[in-house]
């Protein structure tokens, strides 16, 4: 058995210090890649938070129209629906520099569902959807990764013509 001279010992070990630096950097790597990743995870989910931000604004915004269909139908026509929940979803999504991708966002329902024509049947419904690309920044970096993710929502809102009832037991009955 061949002992090693202490001058060996220290050569051999010299060698192997260039082993934790290659693993150092590439542990280094993969750590921002991760970071990049979990960064880039949370400005898609931002963005696709403000975009069913927006549907819920316009589908509301435009459902208060429905209550006045109802009350004069002479006075707000399906396509005053459609145009004001378009114009309200465009407006929401500019705030945060986003345009919708759908070329046809907003239908108005009838109250079993079906799309009403502009002279058709009463609109009770209407729903707005809308898609928008939610660009990446650190993934682009890495080489053959073109990928700009697409961000949706759909929001249903009928007309606010709803009745609530509370009930309040003053009795103690109820424990």
């Amino acid at each position: 058995m061949k002992r090693l001279s202490t001058r060996s010992r220290l050569s051999e070990l010299h060698r192997e210090e260039g082993v934790y630096i290659v693993f150092v950097a590439l542990s280094l790597f993969a750590l921002i890649g991760v970071a990049g990743l979990a960064l880039e995870i949370g400005n898609i989910q931002k963005n696709h938070m403000r975009v069913r931000r927006a549907v819920d604004a316009s589908a509301l915004g435009a459902s208060w129209l429905l209550k006045e269909f109802q009350s004069d139908p002479n006075t707000v026509k399906a396509d005053k629906v459609r145009v004001a929940a378009e114009r309200i979803l465009a407006d929401n999504l500019a705030q945060f520099g986003a345009v919708n991708s759908l070329t046809s966002p907003v239908t108005v329902l009838d109250a079993s569902g079906s799309p009403v024509s502009l002279s058709g049947l009463v609109p009770r419904q209407i729903e707005v959807k809308a898609t928008i690309q939610s660009p990446v920044h650190l993934l682009n970096v890495l080489p053959g990764l073109d990928w700009i993710p697409n961000v949706s929502a759909t929001a249903i809102a009928g007309d606010v013509r709803k009745v609530v009832a509370l009930l309040l037991d003053r009795s103690g009955s109820m424990g």
